[in-house]
């Protein structure tokens, strides 16, 4: 399922201002607009885990309250950005 807004794909996290805002999945996934919802990057968190040469932060790729389970959550709207 792609954004209606974009055309990329909801169930991959974009980035936005610079690397402070990232999209969540599941909270994109989850929207009625199906757009990408985005969160201040520092909501998702990190991992060592996740550590990739793509991602060398190791950064989450669903926001905390979707991976703890109470999310989705709103954000802002790609439209919005």
């Amino acid at each position: 399922m792609s954004c209606t807004h974009c055309g990329k794909p909801l169930r991959r996290s974009q980035t936005r201002d610079n690397g402070r805002l990232k999209s969540c999945p599941n909270c994109s996934k989850q929207s009625a607009t199906r757009e990408h919802v985005f969160h201040p990057a520092d909501s998702f968190g990190a991992s060592d885990e996740r550590v990739t040469e793509e991602h060398p932060d190791g950064v989450q790729s669903w926001c905390a309250a979707c991976r703890a389970k109470q999310g989705p959550v709103e954000g802002i709207l790609c439209s919005s950005l």
